[in-house]
Order: C-alpha cells, then sequence, then structure tokens
C-alpha cells in the first residue's frame, strides 16, 4: 500500500467530514443523518466501495509499522471530528448522558459501514441502519 494513497483518501475523508459538519442540522439525530449520509456517499461513489482507511490499511498495518503509524492517526482524526459534531449538539442542548461512549459507538457505526459498503451493501440499505442507530441512540 501507498502511504500517499492513504493521505489522500485520509484527505477526502476529512474534507466529507468537514462538509457534512457544515450540513448538521439543529439536533444531534439530523446531525448524525447528515454525518453518515456523507460518509456513504463517499463509500459507495467512486471504483472501490468502501473505505480504504478501514477495509485495507488495517490489513497491511500488521506488517508495516509506517502504515500502522498514519492509520492510527487518521482513526484518531475521524474520532475527534466525531466527538466534536456530539459536543457541538450538545451545545445546542442536545441531551447525551455519556459523550465518550456515544462517540465510540458512532465510531464502530463508521467502521461497520464501510465493511457493508465493501460487500456491497446498497446506500439504501446502508441509510436505513443509520436510521436504526439514531432511533436506538435517541433520547438517552
Amino acid at each position: 500500500m501507498d502511504l500517499a494513497a492513504l493521505d489522500t483518501f485520509a484527505e477526502r475523508m476529512q474534507q466529507t467530514l468537514t462538509d457534512a459538519g457544515q450540513e448538521a442540522g439543529p439536533d444531534l439525530d439530523a446531525t448524525t443523518i447528515a454525518f453518515f449520509d456523507a460518509v456513504i456517499d463517499l463509500y459507495c461513489s467512486g471504483e472501490a466501495r468502501g473505505c480504504l482507511v478501514l477495509s485495507t490499511a488495517p490489513a497491511e498495518a500488521a506488517h508495516d509499522d509506517d502504515i500502522r503509524e498514519k492509520l492510527a492517526g487518521v482513526l484518531a482524526g475521524i474520532e475527534r471530528e466525531i466527538a466534536v459534531r456530539i459536543r457541538e449538539a450538545v451545545a445546542r442542548g442536545a441531551t447525551v448522558r455519556d459523550e465518550a461512549a456515544r462517540t465510540q459507538v458512532y465510531l464502530g457505526q463508521f467502521a461497520t459501514l464501510a465493511l457493508q459498503a465493501r460487500a456491497g451493501v446498497p446506500a439504501p440499505q446502508l441509510r436505513a441502519g443509520v436510521r436504526l442507530l439514531v432511533t436506538a441512540t435517541a433520547g438517552e
């Protein structure tokens, strides 16, 4: 795996997440849906379904220190971006019992979507899964 390709994909992912944050709705549910819809659009676009960061890089990281270090940094950035979205929603009045736990749940969904997209699950089904997640975590 080429580290430049990982950098390029990480930059695309960061831009996607930043753009989704600017389009966020007034509450955490709307923010969550906008965030994951943007991720799904990225995962289902182009020639390679899924996510280089969450589908390809982990296998390579097991044998390459440079990729492992780069992957750790990218994942930490994704986690920070999720945490920012949750904090911003809380600042607007959303009720979240445990921000750190919610961040981890969303990070897990982020990875799950990558794997499902790589397996060919259609975007509408991925979006339905996100809406189930929103329903399950609403009003905690």
